[in-house]
């Protein structure tokens, strides 16, 4: 009997190795990027929250201040609520992407993390890019607390998206909320071009808002793309190869290299 209790309280040690490594790190903070129109008022909001065991179980954190600054200036600071989320009023003149840092002024987190707001007029063109199709596909699984892979970019990925952002802007989507912060150091860390990163709820009001703007989807197979299909957007799966599809909506293609050529008119064939 204590064998077992031994070998499970080394199991825990191990599959609860934060790679962030401190208490504060425990603590995620998640931006809730925007797209708003120019002299428009908003009220930029910002999550705070707390890890659980296996990063799977997360809690609000209530009762907590959060400081915004742009370009180094005090814009205001908000009191998390029952549901972790604390907001400040804004007021945007003009176009352009607004960065703001979200710093909790509690003195065990030193953690802190960007807000992207887009100030966009409304015929602006968007494209819609799930974070995941950016990240190279990797095989084989790997234990939590057991090490893991680099998570490369895919190739020509960035060099679309920054061709994209000279046609319109970008906004990346992930699938669940708590994944914006690492979707967001990611990017960073790879020098993508900054724009906003959504969760599917806030990215169905952005459809919702400015369907006749968004000019195209690119995705996973994974990912329900009927949600994107209920509003006749255009959808790029990249699948791995390139297939046709019965609704003309959806356009199955082999990699960004074939978005590329798509995009540049020159078809969609090897």
């Amino acid at each position: 009997m204590t064998r077992i209790i031994i070998i499970l309280l080394i199991g825990l040690s191990v599959f609860s190795t934060n790679p962030r490594s401190s208490l504060s790190k425990e603590i995620e903070i998640i931006p809730i990027d925007m797209v708003t129109m120019p002299g428009m008022e908003i009220y930029p909001q910002a999550g705070l929250f707390k890890r659980g065991m296996f990063s799977l179980i997360t809690r609000p954190v209530t009762g907590a201040k959060l400081e915004f600054l742009h370009k180094g200036k005090k814009m205001g600071v908000a009191l998390t609520g029952g549901d972790g989320i604390g907001a400040i009023r804004y007021f945007p003149l003009k176009e352009g992407i607004y960065i703001f840092k979200i710093h909790p002024l509690e003195d065990a987190i030193e953690e802190e993390m960007d807000m992207v707001i887009a100030v966009w007029d409304l015929e602006k063109p968007i494209y819609l890019i799930e974070g995941d199709t950016l990240i190279k596909r990797q095989k084989g699984f790997i234990l939590p607390g057991l090490g893991k892979r680099k998570k490369e970019p895919e190739e020509g990925a960035k060099e679309i998206l920054t061709y994209l952002t000279r046609k319109g802007g970008i906004v990346y989507f992930v699938h669940n909320t708590m994944d914006i912060p690492s979707m967001k150091r990611w990017l960073d860390i790879q020098s993508f071009p900054v724009y906003p990163v959504m969760d599917k709820s806030h990215l169905k009001d952005l459809i919702n808002r400015r369907q006749k703007a968004i000019k195209g989807v690119v995705t996973r197979p994974a990912y329900d793309i009927h949600f994107f299909l209920d509003n006749s957007l255009k959808v790029y799966v990249i699948s791995g190869k390139n297939k046709e599809s019965k609704d003309k909506h959806i356009k199955y293609i082999k990699d960004w290299k074939t978005l590329k050529r798509i995009i540049q008119g020159h078809g969609t064939h090897d």
